[in-house]
């Protein structure tokens, strides 16, 4: 089991969140109550990046990124409607997405998280919205408000596979996921994350560490699509990610 190979880090993570919490999530509250919604926003993303990078130190994983990170990077910045899609493998996904890539953007999560005390201030803290996957219509409410969040200027990551990879594949997308995008009439990003996992729950040893790659793909805006070309685009862009991550180098 990987937990007990981590079991070393465990006073490490607490350690992080508990500073995360009293340096970063209390006052970008305080700035929240204040009206400074943005400068809150700046920080807490700001905060979001260093505890990441902690998280990617601590478990030695080193990420390479290949594409137009640069591009991404300004659009989520710029305020423009995006929609990050990504496979999902590892709980250093998101690491990777904020510290790594530094992608200022919100994502959509389980709603289980919503119940554990700090970890659902840092979510909220960056427009997080929590779904209930065993509630359909919870579902589509929820993704209702990550497509409002990003009419407003706030980019969004979902996973459309539903929930982690336990054993290192991609597995089957859920179609309803890219409603996200159609629904707000965002870009589409396919990200594909690939060794994350290797450095976390297949780590080899207590002290191992893992290179993990990231590749960023094509945009492609989903304002005016009609029903089939929807369809197209979504088959297009699984078929991209499964592709890319069997092809990339990385240990699973």
């Amino acid at each position: 089991m990987y937990l007990l190979k981590i079991v070393w880090a465990i006073p490490f993570v607490i350690l992080i969140f508990l500073i995360a919490f009293i340096f970063a999530i209390i006052p970008v509250w305080i700035m929240r109550l204040m009206g400074l919604r943005k400068a809150s926003d700046r920080f807490a993303y700001f905060a979001a990046t260093l505890v990441c990078d902690c998280f990617l130190f601590l478990f030695g994983c080193r990420v390479h990124i290949d594409g137009d990170i640069h591009a991404l990077r300004e659009m989520c910045n710029s305020g423009k409607k995006v929609c990050i899609i990504a496979n999902h493998t590892s709980m250093l996904d998101i690491p990777v997405v904020y510290g790594a890539m530094c992608i200022k953007c919100g994502f959509i999560t389980k709603s289980e998280y919503k119940y554990v005390p700090i970890l659902n201030l840092c979510c909220t803290s960056l427009y997080c919205v929590f779904i209930n996957r065993n509630n359909p219509k919870k579902g589509i409410q929820s993704i209702k408000e990550g497509a409002a969040l990003i009419k407003q200027g706030h980019p969004m990551l979902i996973f459309p596979e539903g929930s982690r990879s336990k054993d290192g594949k991609i597995h089957e997308f859920m179609h309803g996921s890219f409603r996200l995008a159609t629904l707000s009439g965002s870009a589409v990003v396919p990200v594909v994350i690939k060794g994350a996992r290797r450095a976390l729950e297949n780590r080899k040893g207590f002290f191992s560490g893992s290179d993990c790659y990231v590749k960023i793909g094509e945009f492609t805006e989903t304002a005016g699509l009609d029903r089939f070309q929807s369809a197209a685009m979504i088959e297009s862009v699984e078929s991209y990610i499964k592709r890319e991550y069997d092809s990339m180098k990385g240990e699973v």
